[in-house]
């Protein structure tokens, strides 16, 4: 089961060409293009087999209580949440409470104010935002290392490479080196490649939910570069080369309307004509075998302006492609789009127990037993249906 990350953030990107010390190419022969047919739409049953759910333990103390506000990372036996008040909560699997761990201050081994953290074996890296650096701690909250990121002011997201350095993600063009992705070396304490495939020209906007960094493919970070659809992987040279194009057969894009998250969604559809529009990518599993791609539309459902999460999955060996709602029915009553994440048997949702309640009377009956409103979220699991 490979590790999945999950960022919940607001970046300052903006759109496609040009770069230094690194470059993306968007010409490339190993860019698989993927067309995507809204009219051609399948059910439920044909991406999950089953599907299950953990309830998160509080604690003896209320210790373990989540904030409302969090961002999430998994591997194999353990759930990390970020919180909103820059707390880290550790689970198992099972939901069972592990540590809440406090290392916010300004003593040497601590920080201010963190942006992300992700499992890394019997690990947890905190990206901090001030002061810039990599913050290494034990399951037990006891620092173990820290990696400096010397004037790179504005890091949102990072993800370590399997060479011992880390690819950093940025939305705006702060500090010394200037860059919306950077290779760092952390060992020497600089940047080995910058990439700057994001023009500062007059279309530039600020997304509300937009996220960078998509998923692995066998190791290789993939990154999204927003407004034309594309997924682009990190290679061992430290270029960024595209590995995929999704189309959409859609009357607009978001080269056309802007950022439809900034501004009222009655204002969004007028723009477009009351025509379906595809919001940017977001979370996806990445394989040589198969893609699944979850991705938001705007759409008009029975007179009703809704954004709807789709996933699709293109599977290589076939060269077909299926697409799917992301909405609850008979058979997955609790199946919802709301940050959705993959690792590689499962699609992961994370639900408060209010939202548990929409969906249960929407089911007619009870889903989750011994759930309260002060109860922790629960978490879904949607068990992947294995291609043969």
């Amino acid at each position: 089961m490979s590790r999945i990350q999950v960022i919940i953030l607001s970046l300052s990107i903006i759109i496609a060409a040009g770069c230094s010390n690194g470059h993306h190419d968007r010409a490339n022969d190993d860019c698989k293009i993927i067309n995507v047919d809204f009219s051609n739409k399948s059910d439920a049953g044909d991406f999950f087999d089953s599907w299950s759910y953990v309830m998160l333990e509080s604690g003896e103390n209320g210790e373990g209580i989540l904030p409302e506000r969090y961002s999430i990372d998994a591997d194999e036996n353990h759930l990390l949440f970020l919180a909103a008040n820059h707390d880290l909560y550790l689970f198992d699997r099972s939901g069972k409470f592990i540590n809440h761990i406090n290392r916010r201050g300004q003593g040497p081994n601590e920080y201010i104010e963190a942006t992300r953290a992700h499992l890394r074996g019997d690990s947890i890296w905190v990206l901090s935002c001030y002061p810039p650096g990599l913050y290494i701690y034990d399951f037990d909250g006891n620092f173990i290392n820290k990696y400096p990121l010397d004037n790179m002011t504005g890091v949102q997201d990072f993800s370590l490479l399997d060479d011992g350095n880390a690819l950093l993600a940025n939305g705006v063009n702060f500090g010394k080196y200037g860059f919306n992705f950077c290779v760092w070396d952390l060992g020497s304490n600089s940047a080995k490649a910058n990439f700057m495939p994001y023009d500062t020209g007059e279309n530039s906007f600020i997304p509300g939910g937009f996220t960078p960094v998509l998923g692995h493919c066998n190791s290789m970070p993939m990154v999204s570069t927003l407004l034309n659809y594309s997924i682009y992987g990190l290679t061992d040279d430290y270029n960024l080369t595209p590995k995929y194009e999704f189309r959409f057969d859609t009357d607009f894009t978001l080269d056309d309307i802007g950022d439809i998250n900034a501004m009222p969604i009655y204002d969004a559809m007028t723009q477009c004509s009351g025509k379906s529009i595809v919001n940017y990518l977001r979370r996806g599993q990445y394989d040589d075998r198969k893609v699944y791609q979850l991705f938001d539309l705007l759409e008009d459902c029975d007179g009703m302006l809704r954004m709807n999460t789709y996933m699709y999955r293109y599977d290589a060996a076939s060269g077909s492609g299926k697409l799917v709602c992301l909405r609850a029915n008979e058979r997955f009553p609790l199946l919802t789009g709301v940050d959705g994440m993959f690792d590689s048997e499962n699609y992961i949702t994370v639900l408060q127990p209010a939202g548990v309640e929409m969906l249960e009377d929407k089911a007619g009956k009870k889903l989750v037993e011994r759930l309260s409103a002060d109860s922790n979220p629960i978490v879904v699991f949607h068990h992947l249906k294995q291609l043969d």
